[in-house]
């Protein structure tokens, strides 16, 4: 053989292996999860996007109900590592209203498994998972994007997209910045 191809066959298997020693999906999820909300001990909103094989954001950004902001920038997010602002007076409060107001109590959570209502199913998609602590009552909705047809993307996407804006998280080409307020 050729070292031309020997070289290029030998660093897709070390990628592979070394890949496949990583914690992915639900088990990636919830040592973030267990993390983040360990810390705060109070009521919390949280957003978490998971990336994808190409360069979608991986980040996780909560908003407490003192006004504290927790980021923890991964992969196409900037910056990387954990960081906490305060934000605005009312940041989180008036942000508990606008999601009450999208009904964020009556969406469905997403079960590990896809659900029925994917009508397609397509692989190396991002996904979002969004958290809320607030007035005794806690909620955990699921979405991974390769999922088509989910009746509820919509109401998801406005609320993460809620989230992300009042924690200061920015989207750009390549992944998200996110401003310390």
């Amino acid at each position: 053989m050729h070292v031309e191809r020997v070289v290029p066959f030998c660093i897709v298997v070390l990628a592979l292996l070394l890949s496949s020693c990583m914690p992915y999906g639900r088990e990636l999820r919830e040592q973030r999860a267990a993390g983040h909300e360990e810390r705060g001990g109070n009521d919390y909103i949280a957003v978490t996007r998971y990336g994808c094989l190409g360069t979608c954001p991986d980040y996780t950004a909560i908003i407490y109900d003192n006004d504290t902001i927790h980021f923890e920038g991964h992969n196409y997010s900037s910056p990387s590592g954990a960081h906490v602002a305060s934000a605005s007076a009312g940041t989180y409060k008036s942000l508990l209203q606008q999601l009450i107001n999208m009904n964020v109590w009556s969406l469905e959570a997403e079960p590990d498994e896809p659900p029925e209502a994917c009508r397609e199913l397509v692989t190396d998609n991002p996904g979002v998972e969004i958290r809320v602590s607030a007035e005794g009552r806690t909620q955990s909705i699921r979405h991974y994007y390769g999922c088509i047809g989910v009746s509820e993307e919509p109401a998801i996407n406005e609320i993460a997209r809620e989230i992300d804006k009042a924690a200061g998280v920015k989207s750009r080409t390549k992944g998200v910045i996110w401003h310390a307020r």
